[in-house]
């Protein structure tokens, strides 16, 4: 299956968006929200890490 038989064409979909108006972010990532979120997924980043490294 073909990425195009479901998604217009990267002109096409650009050209849709430069066309509608633009509008504020309804979610904005601060510092402290992007510190907040890393901790959370310290775990996960250095169990991905080691599966990596260990799987090399």
């Amino acid at each position: 299956m073909s990425l195009f038989s479901s998604h217009p064409p990267a002109g096409l979909r650009r050209r849709m968006l430069e066309s509608r108006p633009a509008h504020e972010a309804a979610v904005v990532l601060t510092e402290e929200r992007m510190a907040r979120i890393d901790a959370e997924l310290a775990k996960e980043y250095a169990r991905v890490a080691r599966a990596i490294s260990w799987a090399g």
